[in-house]
């Protein structure tokens, strides 16, 4: 139903034209960098140390026994490693813009903009995502809690992510509610931003 809800509102705002569309994602994308900026924030001043304790105090399990369960079940680095392959479909897409080239000005400077300036600030803010998680809660307990996942380890199902060790979850152990919602909406803005962006571009395929 919320799909279906939204799905109207992506209908509504694109028959309003370009200009509409566009306000629209950029309110998404400052949203984003809104709620970025607000995880840093926290991050930067939640030593590992705390988020362990925080992360104990919440499940029962100790920081250490996630890896250490990790680790008896065979977490390797190539296990890690596959998970690049998520980083690199999260980079496809940003040669898009070519289908709605005919309407911006400039167009051979603005194709260079839009198409290689995109990957450079998403890839800034991939990054930051990356190392403000790592940095807080520790790059190998985050591999370690994700390796859990996949095997489907009776372990992870004290730790309340029924849909998978995603970065913004992982704030729920070391910030109040209202800010952890706060975090999840802004950092959703991400997949609502992708679904407006790709129906705009499948209509204008089928009309053209």
């Amino acid at each position: 139903m919320v799909a279906v809800i939204y799905y109207i509102f992506v209908a509504a705002i694109m028959s309003r034209g370009m200009k509409v569309t566009s306000l629209v994602l950029k309110i998404f994308f400052a949203s984003v960098v809104v709620g970025l900026l607000v995880a840093t924030g926290v991050a930067l001043t939640t030593p590992t140390t705390q988020f362990a304790q925080a992360f104990a105090q919440k499940t029962g399990i100790a920081y250490e026994e996630v890896i250490k369960r990790a680790v008896e079940k065979g977490f390797l680095l190539s296990a890690t490693l596959m998970g690049l392959a998520f980083t690199y479909i999260n980079f496809l897409g940003f040669h898009s813009s070519v289908y709605v080239a005919g309407e911006l000005k400039d167009i051979k400077k603005g194709q260079i903009y839009a198409i290689v300036g995109a990957i450079i600030v998403f890839g800034i803010i991939d990054w930051l995502a990356y190392e403000i998680v790592y940095l807080c809660m520790g790059g190998e307990f985050v591999g370690a809690l994700s390796y859990l996942w996949v095997l489907g380890d009776p372990i992870y199902e004290k730790v309340n992510m029924p849909y998978g060790p995603f970065f913004h979850l992982l704030f729920q152990y070391i910030t109040d509610t209202w800010l952890f919602v706060f975090i999840v909406a802004t950092w959703s803005a991400m997949v609502l931003a992708a679904i407006l962006t790709y129906v705009l571009l499948g209509v204008r395929l089928v009309f053209a």
